[in-house]
């Protein structure tokens, strides 16, 4: 762990919980996938275990299930199994509730200000780049079209957010707490 790092998190939590420090630095955070196509679910897992990244990730099917699981309801109740995601991957073309809207429900919610969205889309159209970022996205992707450029954006999406981006403090320790033992892959 490079020494600013190290540095940084020590001034910013007490030492007792460098162990779960270390554990969330190691692991990065969840990822949530949120996507209604399998074969790009399915693509999405490969290039993950290809990257290697140490990430978990969730996925789920539908703008809906996503708000549930930000929420917590239903299935997503537990927080071992289903941590706040510090990164989302949100498909705009999405049936019922589009990305547009649940991006738009993320930004409403103030306690998940400092969840990174990055649209992750087939689109490319000047209208879904402006109103993504209106609403507050923190990048707009254009899905590759193969896996070697899946697994080389994935790289350098864990490269930027998870070895450079710092979060605020408010928002680190509750990454902290929904850290999962393990990566899961339901």
């Amino acid at each position: 762990m490079p020494w600013y790092i190290r540095s940084r998190l020590l001034s910013t939590f007490p030492v007792r919980c460098f162990s779960k420090i270390l554990a969330l630095v190691m692991a990065c955070f969840c990822v949530l996938q949120v996507e209604d196509d399998d074969n790009d679910i399915y693509f999405l897992k490969f290039a993950m275990k290809q990257a290697p990244l140490g990430n978990c990730l969730r996925v789920v099917k539908s703008g809906e299930e996503a708000i549930e699981y930000f929420q917590g309801a239903g299935k997503f109740a537990d927080r071992t199994a289903y941590p706040i995601p510090g990164l989302v991957l949100l498909d705009l073309r999405l049936v019922r509730m589009n990305g547009l809207e649940v991006l738009k429900w993320i930004r409403n919610q103030p306690e998940f200000h400092a969840v990174v969205v990055l649209m992750f889309t087939s689109s490319a159209h000047p209208d879904d780049i402006e109103r993504a970022a209106r609403l507050g996205a923190n990048a707009f992707l254009q899905k590759p079209s193969g896996p070697e450029d899946l697994v080389r954006l994935l790289r350098s999406i864990h490269s930027f957010w998870c070895e450079f981006h710092l979060f605020p403090p408010d928002f680190s320790r509750r990454l902290l707490e929904g850290v999962p033992k393990a990566p899961l892959n339901p």
